[in-house]
């Protein structure tokens, strides 16, 4: 009963003539225009000359997609345009992160640390496993 009711307060919210609609859809931009901007200004203050070849080529990537204002799966794409050999490198990164936030299609799939990710056996365990099978 709880999941069709979800579904029809969920198309109500959504449907066209909601006005309510616009101003959840502005807020969420807003949201997110704040989180790129704090993010650009993050990855603007590193100290690039100071890193290993790898993660220059992530943060410069990471920039580039910031200034197209977008979001994106650090893992899922990024970790595809490094070179073969900084994949072991790359990948300790996120073992001592604080948190890590998975994305799949825009959306925040996943959320918590390396430790507690891997033993949900969701998205991130098996973007980690495929990684180390192509390692």
């Amino acid at each position: 009963m709880r999941g069709e009711w979800d579904k029809v307060n969920n198309d109500v919210l959504w449907s066209e003539d909601n006005p309510k609609r616009l101003l959840i859809v502005q807020a969420a931009r807003a949201r997110l225009w704040q989180v790129v901007n704090e993010l650009r200004e993050i990855v603007d203050s590193m100290e690039i000359n100071n890193m290993d070849y790898t993660a220059r080529i992530v943060i410069e990537e990471y920039k580039r997609r910031l200034t197209k204002n977008t979001l994106f799966s650090f893992m899922g794409e990024c970790i595809k345009e490094l070179k073969d050999g900084g994949r072991e490198r790359t990948s300790g990164t996120y073992h001592n992160a604080d948190k890590i936030v998975v994305l799949k299609k825009g959306s925040v799939a996943e959320q918590g640390t390396h430790e507690g990710l891997i033993a949900q056996k969701g998205y991130y365990y098996e973007l980690v496993k495929n990684q180390i099978e192509l390692g």
